[in-house]
């Protein structure tokens, strides 16, 4: 023990159990939809040299007004993927949530004094993000709101220069994904915080105000940074886009990432409930550590965690800010006078190498019915990236007008644009709430789906797997209807051809005669199992 008091944990062996977590989270395959569309993109504007401001993807919203918020990102993307493949946009991915993870670190550790509660606080950070842990732009915003934290935590401890950097950061947030709105009210909402501290009368208690001209001085950055978020292809029109997202009420309600934290149609996933207990935790520590709290602080926090009423989506955002302000708290109220000690440090990097090596070996529980996830490697899952489907559809030379399930949308933009253009992709406010919620109905209503599939001549449709039992009574009127004819039935999807004389060879040498899904559905209703 004389050994361990005598030699605390060095700053490498706090980083082994989290490099080995963000390793075991962001080291994974890809399994999102909208890298594709993303990548496409990103192809689009560095070949030719132009940012779309119009659909170019789909023939049912071509030429509509497309704000992409996005295009810095996907620029970034497209060259990592053109240079490295798959590959390189799974090590981007894992860089991208090991910056994360190291700001959240860094700004618990500068505020606590403390590494052992900082390796908490990563910790709880990569399981609250670990559902979230895609190649997408948000990824961007998490590191982003950490830099804009650090930066300003010191700026009130010590009046670093830093802070000038905020409005030239705001540059690359607003051009990456427009959650860069959010920078300027974070910054403004350390400044109302402090500018009502200064107006608090003496015998209130709290800490002391910060010097006038700090506090003029994030005012003046956080409007600078209203101003420099307007340095992007679409000035002030970039702030249509969240207007327009609220008129989306069917996008909304089908959107799994718009759901508050407890929605019940979550699944009993995890994160979301650390994210309610984050905030319930950093309440608590408000309460405790309330003659020593910045109301700066209480007002970044509970900015923050409103954030969630508009979508669980919000959660890792509200992490970043949350979580070095609730040990803060709890530190500086609960243990305030208590000396560090190398045996205490020494347990807890132990606790946290079990944790990364269980991790690691079981994959990380993100549910609370199903099994931990394992999904450690490289490439594209079928379901993601359905290479056999498309390559079929290449081969045979299968063209006209597609009705695709949103997922697969993506990725045949990705692959066969601009040849072909799809019915539907992930970009949903460019086609609107109408035409959405025209889209489910076509999916969930057999009428609907005949009237769609006339109004728009559909050629041939595509369906992806992932939820092919949850839609089995489509296919069993597909399987059954006299128009459409199931050709190919993979891992990767599904095609039916029109049963029209252009697709008449196609059907006759490639028409499925048994279909496992309708066996399954014909046996389940003769057992009375609905």
């Amino acid at each position: 023990m004389r050994l361990l008091d005598d030699n605390p944990p060095s700053a490498p062996v706090y980083a082994a159990p989290i490099a080995a977590l963000v390793v075991a989270l962001g080291a994974i395959i890809i399994t999102g939809f909208d890298v594709w569309w993303q990548l496409a993109t990103g192809w689009v504007i560095v070949n030719l040299k132009i940012i779309p401001g119009n659909d170019i993807f789909s023939f049912t919203a071509f030429g509509a007004p497309w704000i992409n918020h996005q295009w810095l990102f996907q620029v970034v993307q497209w060259l990592i993927f053109d240079h490295l493949g798959e590959s390189g946009l799974v090590f981007f991915k894992a860089a991208l949530l090991g910056s994360g993870t190291w700001l959240v670190f860094r700004t618990t550790s500068y505020l606590t004094s403390s590494r052992d509660m900082a390796l908490w606080s990563a910790i709880i950070f990569l399981w609250g993000v670990s559902f979230r842990v895609m190649n997408r732009p948000f990824m961007v915003v998490i590191i982003l709101i950490g830099v804009y934290c650090l930066i300003i935590h010191r700026y009130i401890r010590r009046d670093t220069k830093a802070i000038w950097l905020l409005p030239l950061l705001q540059v690359i947030w607003i051009n990456c994904h427009g959650g860069g709105l959010l920078g300027p009210a974070f910054v403004l909402a350390f400044a109302v915080g402090e500018t009502v501290q200064t107006l608090l009368p003496s015998g209130f208690g709290g800490p002391p105000p910060i010097e006038r001209r700090k506090i003029e001085r994030l005012w003046l950055i956080g409007l600078a940074c209203i101003a420099t978020s307007l340095i992007n292809p679409w000035g002030a029109e970039i702030f249509q886009y969240f207007t327009d997202l609220k008129k989306m009420g069917t996008v909304l309600m089908y959107t799994q990432e718009w759901f508050p934290p407890l929605n019940p149609k979550l699944d009993y996933s995890i994160p979301p409930y650390i994210y309610m207990l984050t905030v319930l935790g950093t309440f608590v520590s408000f309460v405790c550590n309330a003659k020593r709290a910045r109301l700066s602080f209480l007002f970044v926090s509970g900015f923050t965690s409103l954030l969630l009423i508009r979508g669980h989506r919000f959660g890792p955002e509200m992490l970043v800010a949350n979580l070095p302000l609730m040990f803060m708290n709890f530190k500086e109220s609960l243990l305030p006078a208590r000396a560090p000690r190398p045996q205490r440090s020494w347990i807890h990097v132990c606790l946290a190498s079990v944790i990364a090596a269980l991790v690691l070996i079981f994959g990380v529980p993100i549910s609370m019915v199903d099994k931990p996830i394992v999904r450690m490697g490289l490439g594209a899952p079928a379901f993601s990236a359905p290479t056999h489907l498309v390559d079929f559809l290449e081969y045979h030379n299968i063209r006209g007008r597609v009705f695709n399930d949103m997922g697969l949308g993506a990725y045949m933009i990705f692959r066969r644009w601009p040849r072909e253009r799809v019915f539907i992709d992930g970009r949903t406010p460019v086609y609107g709430d109408e035409f959405f919620k025209e889209f489910i109905e076509a999916s969930n209503n057999s009428r609907n789906f005949d009237e769609t599939m006339e109004r728009y001549d559909i050629d041939y449709l595509v369906f992806n797997r992932i939820n092919l039992w949850g839609s089995r009574h489509m296919h069993k009127y597909l399987w059954e209807s006299k128009k459409w004819r199931l050709i190919y039935a993979m891992e990767d999807g599904l095609i039916y051809l029109k049963d029209v004389p252009k697709f008449e060879k196609l059907i006759k040498k490639f028409g499925i005669k048994r279909n496992p899904l309708i066996e399954e559905m014909e046996r389940m209703e003769k057992a009375g199992i609905k």
